[in-house]
């Protein structure tokens, strides 16, 4: 990094909220180094700062921005993930599946390998008529081709072991949740054609082996110790190693478990050994010190269980309408109808109509009302 000498040379932050100009040469780097490293860094800084502060001119921004807003949009374009980063940075590289970079290495991690993930789903907008049915031609790229390729060329990269990882079990409900077509069909291939080897050990393999035992399907002989072996043993179980859904997980703390169940987190580990244990006991009868109303009641009768959890052991359960919305809504409920009236209201009390135009102005760049015309209809109501 910059030397102690050269820290002065950079400006001290602002103590309060400035327009983008402002902010941009306020916070912008003028100190320089002479490792490669640093200077690389000091340039994406620069580059970023720039870019941000082009697309506000652009766009005509010149309101007052928050600091916070400023670096957390700054730190996180500096960080970001880039094409032209080096792939080869280090010991361990982190990489999507790309063509041509089938380079051998010793170990290959492939992650998110689930039922409908991979191969990747490609939808094709309507003007396209490549992809109508009947008017496909040999040549004709395919995503889901191309991403068969790729799973193979992570395959032969591999020359120690090949890690495949997929959601096993489903969260919900605990039912078997299958893996990539790509991997299942890799499965196959292994049951019908792998065998184990005389006088081995039938543990320890916790790895997809790397495609030596595929090729030697088409090389047996009456005589390979490979093959000469159990014709109904089955491979996978050795593996393929099941992890709980849960990171505190009886399994990954109890020594007559599988091995390669083990977990380097020591906090859940002391936690359990503090952890006193429950005997299973019946729950004592039911005593109400209140009388029963027909709310209760009728609590009871819409939902058994769920009255149980809350009268006998005290558990809450949210109702759906409290549950976090996986969509962005488009419309306001009560509450925030009446703190968003009661704002443009005190705007224009205070400053007129002017002032209650640019408060709803910012109110849509805040994202507390919807943009576009959703914003102009629930706006209307309002002024």
């Amino acid at each position: 990094m910059p030397s102690i000498s050269t820290a002065g040379n950079w400006p001290r932050p602002p103590r309060q909220a400035h327009g983008a100009s402002a902010c941009a040469r306020c916070w912008r780097p003028s100190s320089t180094s002479r490792d490669d490293g640093d200077a690389a860094l000091l340039q994406r800084l620069h580059g970023a700062l720039e870019a941000w502060e082009l697309a506000c001119t652009e766009a005509g921004f010149a309101d007052v921005v928050p600091l916070a807003v400023v670096r957390e949009h700054w730190l996180a374009a500096v960080d970001e993930s880039r094409l032209s980063q080096r792939f080869m940075g280090g010991a361990v590289s982190f990489a999507t599946l790309m063509p041509m970079r089938a380079i051998p290495f010793r170990v290959v991690c492939l992650l998110g390998m689930d039922d409908g993930a991979y191969p990747r789903k490609s939808s094709a907008p309507d003007f396209d008529l490549m992809a109508t049915p009947g008017q496909q031609r040999p040549g004709d790229r395919s995503r889901r081709e191309d991403d068969r390729y790729l799973f193979l060329e992570a395959l032969l990269a591999a020359r120690d072991r090949l890690y495949v990882s997929w959601v096993g079990k489903s969260a919900r409900d605990n039912s078997e949740l299958p893996p990539s077509v790509l991997v299942g069909q890799l499965r196959d291939y292994l049951a019908a054609g792998w065998a184990e080897q005389k006088g081995g050990q039938k543990g320890g393999q916790s790895h997809f082996s790397s495609g030596y035992g595929l090729a030697a399907r088409d090389r047996k002989s009456d005589s390979d110790p490979l093959f000469d072996s159990d014709p109904l043993f089955d491979p996978l179980p050795l593996l393929t190693t099941h992890y709980p859904l849960q990171a505190f997980s009886p399994c990954y703390f109890d020594a007559q478990a599988d091995a390669r169940v083990f977990t380097y987190a020591r906090e859940w580990q002391q936690a359990r050994a503090g952890h006193a244990q429950v005997p299973d006991a019946p729950l004592p009868p039911c005593s109400r010190e209140t009388p029963l109303d027909l709310a209760v009641l009728q609590r009871f009768l819409r939902s058994p269980a769920r009255s149980f959890y809350a009268e006998r052991l005290g558990v809450q359960f949210a109702d759906a309408d409290d549950a976090e919305l996986e969509h962005e809504p488009f419309a306001l409920d009560a509450l925030e109808n009446h703190l968003l009236t009661d704002t443009l209201l005190r705007a224009a009390i205070q400053g007129g109509a002017d002032a209650q135009a640019s408060m709803a102005t910012r109110l849509v760049q805040q994202g507390a009302l919807p943009p576009g015309s959703f914003g102009a209809l629930t706006l209307a109501p309002m002024t």
